[in-house]
């Protein structure tokens, strides 16, 4: 059987909560961290096809299994 060879994991981006981010109840926001997701998966696509990328919603990558809401 032949050898799969897998790249081993990168980070494509690190980031920290600061004080400004937390809501009232002390929790992060959920939005916040979606934004989060959303640059980190832009960040390699962006490098290999150095063009802009389109992603997909979050409702995509979950389906029903989480509620996302606004306000």
């Amino acid at each position: 059987m032949a050898e799969t060879h897998m790249a081993a994991p990168q980070t494509l981006l690190k980031t920290m909560t600061m004080p400004a981010h937390i809501d009232a109840s002390g929790q992060v926001p959920t939005g916040w961290l979606l934004v989060q997701m959303d640059l980190a998966g832009a960040v390699l696509p962006g490098q290999h096809f150095a063009a802009p990328v389109a992603l997909e919603p979050v409702q995509g990558l979950f389906g029903d299994r989480i509620g996302v809401q606004s306000g």
